[in-house]
């Protein structure tokens, strides 16, 4: 971003960070595998038994593996691949890699970024924005390479997640995956990463082209605090429409986005789905209180929904005789609780394949 006389104002924007990114000092190796082996105990602390890793070039996959083969990945990893570069034209050259080492790791998807963020004015929208007439968002993936990269990915068993925030963007991911997915949609398991922003028109294409909406409640906090800026009052109910999407067949799975979200706790994550409000409990009535959905539909979109978007749903997400025994122990039944008091839950117990890798008393896990 510039200022009015032309000059640098020192706020780079979604692409533009590659500038700075290329002159900060590349992190060691160790301290790399230092910081994720830190991140996933914290997962587990936080009552997660599985993530969904969005994005990942070849040297984070290989951190990923080397912790399994140390035995010190504590939870399940569903690591995407960027589907771009050197990094895709590696992965394409091999079969994916389904439940290594005990079931702990899966790399069979690509993460591919179509527009930026809709704080940034990056998010690519079908109309101007509303405090920036001259401004659309960013295109940083463009159709043919989109649909070019879904054609091998499928090719080679790879299912695709699009970064899609403005809704441009979402609509172009549909047309993408509709065009380029092959004869049979429903078993490719296609997400739309996001979809903050999805136009009415858009809504029932979800269920028709089988494209699962992997949200993240948690983004109506900093949403309720600006997007009527960024998109004016009448576009602004199209933010986040859990509801509508749901009540349109959609299959919808949430989950955090930290760190690029307020908060990695699953607990928030519910409490804002179930009574859209923000980490901090604002706005008072609630985020356009007509996208809540009942508890029970919020627990399904947290755990069965993801084991779904990532082809474990035989195995994951729910409670019962031969599958794998992944749970989390909760202070109190969320059933019961009032929504109000859903972002008080605390975490017990996190067991991952019948083994407690977390107590609230003592960690398990290293």
């Amino acid at each position: 971003m510039r200022l009015p006389d032309g000059s640098p104002s020192g706020v780079l924007v979604d692409n533009a960070v590659g500038l700075i990114m290329r002159v900060i000092p590349k992190p060691t190796h160790d301290r790399l595998l230092r910081q994720l082996d830190t991140a996933v105990h914290r997962c587990v602390e936080m009552g997660l038994t599985s993530i969904h890793e969005a994005g990942l070039d070849l040297d984070g996959i290989a951190l990923y593996k080397e912790l399994l083969a140390e035995n010190r990945l504590p939870l399940r990893a569903y690591v995407m691949a960027l589907g771009t570069g050197e990094t895709a034209a590696a992965m394409l050259q091999h079969p994916r890699e389904e439940w290594l080492g005990d079931d702990r790791l899966s790399i069979r998807s690509f993460k591919v970024f179509l527009d930026g963020a809709l704080g940034s004015r990056g998010a690519e929208l079908l109309s101007p924005y509303n405090d920036a007439p001259n401004e659309h968002g960013l295109e940083l993936m463009s159709d043919a390479d989109f649909q070019a990269l879904v054609k091998n990915a499928v090719s080679r068993g790879y299912q695709v997640n699009a970064h899609a925030i403005g809704d441009k963007a979402v609509r172009r991911a549909l047309d993408g995956f509709e065009k380029a997915g092959g004869s049979d949609l429903a078993k490719e398991r296609f997400r739309i990463e996001h979809a903050s922003v999805v136009d009415p028109g858009d809504l029932t294409r979800f269920a028709q082209l089988h494209v699962i909406a992997s949200t993240q409640p948690i983004f109506v906090g900093e949403y309720s605090r600006w997007a009527r800026e960024r998109l004016g009052t009448a576009r602004t109910t199209h933010v986040l429409p859990v509801a509508d999407l749901l009540k349109s067949g959609a299959l919808v799975a949430s989950g955090t986005d930290f760190p690029a979200s307020d908060s990695p706790d699953p607990v928030l994550s519910l409490y804002s789905m179930v009574t859209r409000k923000g980490a901090d409990g604002t706005p008072a009535g609630g985020w356009y209180p007509e996208q809540r959905v009942d508890v029970m539909t919020a627990l399904r979109a947290m755990t069965w929904a993801p084991a779904f978007a990532a082809f474990e749903e035989k195995d994951l997400g729910v409670l019962a005789i031969g599958r794998l025994a992944d749970l989390t122990v909760l202070s109190a039944d969320p059933r019961t609780t009032p929504p109000e008091e859903l972002k008080d839950l605390s975490v017990t117990m996190t067991v991952v394949g019948g083994i407690p890798m977390y107590e609230a008393t003592r960690n398990r896990g290293r």
